[in-house]
């Protein structure tokens, strides 16, 4: 019988989008440069991250501010999850 070869996940990537102003005043907006999505993290490690409070974040996921938040499972007490790339990429957008 043959081994099969383990399957490998093509690694997964988000474009932020970027908005250049324009002189006449209008923006353009492009596909920024891809980001690694390096897996999900929770609520706690997010607002470590950002430096916001816990309660700041959970109310961002709920009103839908992160694109990749989620709640995993089915039960109602299940904790929302983020793509540490989109926290990383809104870290970035901080600092310029």
């Amino acid at each position: 019988m043959k081994k099969r070869a383990p399957k490998t996940e093509l690694p997964e990537f988000i474009y932020p989008i970027v908005r250049i102003p324009q002189p006449d005043g209008a923006l353009l907006i492009r596909r920024g440069t891809p980001v690694l999505v390096q897996g999900d993290i929770g609520t706690k490690e997010a607002a470590t991250i950002l430096g916001m409070s816990r309660n700041w974040i959970i109310a961002e996921c709920q009103s839908g501010a992160f694109r990749t938040a989620h709640k995993p499972g089915t039960k109602p007490k299940s904790q929302w999850k983020i793509a540490r790339a989109e926290v990383l990429a809104r870290l970035g957008k901080r600092r310029k």
